[in-house]
């Protein structure tokens, strides 16, 4: 295994320590040292003042995402039967949204096209999220996204009756919102040190589980009520608010170096090094409040040998 690793040191241009010693060296911080940090404490890490802002706006990102996904494919479906002509039964009465030989809701292959093609914008948006990502950078890419799925269901939201405008509109913000998933998916285990990354990331995951659990009762059961409008406008409402959260995201990651620690990360937001921050304490080298606070709660300082 340690010559793997060499050979991966010498592909990178990078050398391993002398000693042969790769574990980090994790200093002692009373009898709790060593442990790993249950779910509590990551909950007090990630609500420490340093994270705050970023899990409340990272777990709102992630139930718009969820929320807005599955609603524009509950919508796909919904906008197709309601804007479907009924047609006449066998026996002369009127079979509303319902072929009569198939007792299928889509009528004709017009309605299975509108709906293959607002299907088949997941690919594009994959696409897009890959190109955006790298290029303009985690934060706008998302605020991109979110943006222009916002504008697709504006038009949606006036426009709802017009099976061609729709469609469009309906192709437009899925692909958008599935760039919006991915990249947040890779922002936010990014924006997390080491110590609690993939703890913090799982909370976050869970609340697009929310977001999915709630979309079904507005991108069907409104429309199944009549309330397009309403159900549209909800959609518009949390994809708008998600892209101010976007551009609102306290770190970029774009081409930075993933955090270990909480105090690394807070370098990257405060853009101040450790010296800076040491002389800002002045010459009795106390520890500020903050740290002491996080210290407090089982934060962990890791160097490494």
């Amino acid at each position: 295994a340690y010559e793997v690793l060499r050979e991966v040191a010498r592909v990178n241009g990078k050398s391993l320590p002398a000693n042969g010693v790769l574990r980090a060296h994790v200093p002692s911080h009373g009898s709790n040292s060593g442990n790993p940090l249950n779910v509590l404490q990551v909950l007090r890490t990630v609500f420490s003042p340093t994270f705050r802002q970023l899990t409340i706006f990272l777990w709102f990102l992630w139930f718009t995402n969820a929320f807005s996904y599955y609603g524009v494919v509950l919508l796909t479906t919904s906008l197709a039967v309601a804007n479907a002509e009924p047609q006449a039964g066998a026996n002369g009465t009127v079979a509303e949204f319902c072929d009569s030989e198939t007792n299928s809701p889509f009528q004709g292959s017009g309605t299975f096209v509108a709906v293959f093609i607002a299907t088949i914008s997941e690919l594009p948006g994959t696409l897009l999220a890959a190109f955006l990502v790298d290029s303009v950078g985690r934060k706008k890419s998302q605020a991109i996204c979110f943006g222009g799925a916002f504008v697709a269901l504006v038009v949606l939201f006036f426009k709802y009756d017009s099976s061609t405008i729709s469609t469009v509109c309906l192709f437009c913000s899925r692909a958008l919102v599935t760039a919006s998933f991915v990249i947040t998916y890779l922002y936010t285990p990014e924006a997390y040190p080491t110590s609690i990354r993939t703890t913090a990331f799982g909370i976050a995951n869970s609340f697009s589980r929310l977001g999915g659990m709630v979309s079904p009762f507005v991108g069907e059961d409104l429309i199944e009520r009549g309330e397009f409008k309403l159900a549209i406008f909800l959609f518009c409402l949390f994809t708008g608010m998600a892209t101010i959260t976007s551009m609102l995201l306290p770190v970029e990651t774009k081409g930075a170096a993933l955090a270990d620690t909480p105090d690394e990360l807070e370098v990257q937001m405060t853009g101040l090094d450790r010296p800076q921050r040491q002389s800002e304490l002045g010459s009795s080298g106390a520890v500020p409040r903050r740290r002491r606070e996080g210290l407090a709660h089982g934060e962990q300082e890791m160097t490494v040998i």
